[in-house]
């Protein structure tokens, strides 16, 4: 069985590369819709099993940068939280030896 300090490791881990790619990806001016690169004119056709999507480049380009900041907001927390459980395990486990 994994320990918790493992799990809290890799929160750690994990958050700082979602920060990196939310970093990465605020900077960047191309606008994609799955594989493809989007010019002003163009409308992206997302389809799923259930339902399907229909952008414009400006929606697309809008619905990206929101990704992006939930990215730079969700990477920091997720660190954050795991360092502390982290900091709170290596604390606890120091105390019982």
């Amino acid at each position: 069985m994994i320990e918790a300090r493992t799990y809290a490791l890799l929160g750690l881990i994990g958050g700082i590369v979602l920060l990196a790619v939310g970093l990465i990806t605020i900077g960047c001016d191309t606008v994609r819709c799955g594989d493809h690169v989007m010019s002003p004119h163009d409308v992206c056709r997302a389809f799923s099993e259930y339902s399907s999507t229909e952008r414009t480049y400006e929606e697309q380009k809008a619905a990206d940068r929101r990704l992006s900041l939930s990215l730079m907001i969700g990477g920091p927390t997720l660190a954050i939280t795991s360092g502390g459980c982290l900091a709170w395990s290596s604390r606890r486990r120091a105390k019982s030896s």
